[in-house]
């Protein structure tokens, strides 16, 4: 117990989830030898909320439509990999498309670049870059609109309707503020 945090959900309306306990001195959330700061706690509760939160919204859609989640597909801390199998099964079951997109991405190039900002500076206008990736939903770096200075990484979970998803990402990534996003 004195290595767990407790995290303690205050909803605003309905509970997404319980209470959650993190252990601290877990190697997927560790900083080096020392224990997982608290701020890092909160984000961590957080991302297992929306992708229980995505479950509730699968409800509501219909055959063959997008949930879209910030960040990515992958898993990377213990425990949210059972999160996400609910999400993808709930999805299945229910013939939702799961995709995400993630503002940062830590892919790097053989060299030790990172991948993403150097599609940046080689290619212009809309486009997508698929990387080699052996998972269930492939990785992208895309850029969703001519006039951003970002791009993304992309990933979903039905791989065959990545363009048409893309599409219709690209078609609504019109923000005067940040365009492409």
């Amino acid at each position: 117990e004195g290595d767990e945090y407790k995290t303690e959900m205050f909803p605003v309306k309905g509970n997404v989830i319980e209470n959650i306990r993190i252990n601290s001195l877990d190697a997927s959330i560790r900083e080096g030898n020392e224990r997982a700061s608290v701020s890092k706690i909160g984000g961590i509760a957080r991302r297992f909320a929306e992708l229980e939160l995505g479950k509730k919204i699968i409800e509501k859609l219909e055959k063959g439509d997008v949930v879209v989640l910030d960040g990515s597909l992958k898993t990377m801390v213990k425990g949210e990999d059972e999160y996400m199998k609910s999400l993808f099964d709930k999805a299945e079951e229910s013939g939702i498309i799961i995709s995400s997109l993630a503002k940062t991405s830590k892919i790097l190039s053989s060299k030790g670049g990172c991948v993403a900002s150097q599609l940046n500076l080689a290619k212009e206008g809309c486009w997508y870059y698929e990387l080699d990736d052996e998972s269930n939903y492939g990785v992208d770096i895309a850029r969703l609109n001519k006039n951003s200075n970002h791009v993304f990484e992309f990933n979903i979970s039905k791989k065959e309707l990545k363009e048409e998803v893309l599409s219709m990402l690209a078609a609504n990534s019109n923000d005067a503020v940040f365009p492409g996003y």
